[in-house]
């Protein structure tokens, strides 16, 4: 029993290996994928997601700069590493001049500004506000309690400028 079992699983798996090999050039279809995690998700908001689940789903989903692949850090939104100040004081991203939301729209620098600005924000709570201890911006942000922000955002050439 336990044999034909066996045997009708191959058989379906060689089956749909050869359905999908003989498929022809199609248009991509939107699919969807179902995914278990072993508890619930605490949080699919950036700036206050701290459990291990949350993180994982959420490098899952979305996109930032740069994602690791192979252990090796490669551009993601950005569209090649950012250009470092000899001074080794500002950083300037690059973004790819194809990266779209999942509604169509243009990601802009704009978009990381806001993002980065809303995780140093006491509002927020975010637990991992502090990685941005480093950048002098977000200090004066949170000290000043001020929107302004040295973080350039360049729309016309689809750059991000860091100042630390």
């Amino acid at each position: 029993m336990k044999k034909r079992s066996v045997l009708a699983g191959l058989w379906l798996v060689l089956l749909a290996v050869v359905l999908v090999a003989c498929g022809g050039q199609q248009r991509r279809q939107r699919t969807t994928v179902n995914a278990m995690q072993t508890s619930n998700l605490q949080s699919m908001d950036p700036a206050r997601a701290s459990d291990l689940v949350s993180a994982q789903t959420m490098m899952d989903v979305y996109s930032g700069l740069y994602r690791y692949s192979n252990k090796q850090l490669q551009p993601d939104m950005a569209a090649r590493m950012a250009t470092i100040s000899s001074d080794q004081k500002t950083y300037t991203f690059h973004l790819r001049k194809d990266a779209r939301w999942s509604d169509g729209n243009r990601v802009t620098a704009q978009d990381f500004v806001y993002a980065w600005r809303r995780a140093v924000t006491p509002a927020t709570k975010s637990p991992y506000a502090y990685a941005f201890d480093d950048i002098v911006t977000p200090r004066r942000l949170v000290r000043a309690k001020s929107r302004r922000s040295s973080w350039a955002s360049r729309p016309l050439t689809g750059s991000l400028c860091v100042c630390s």
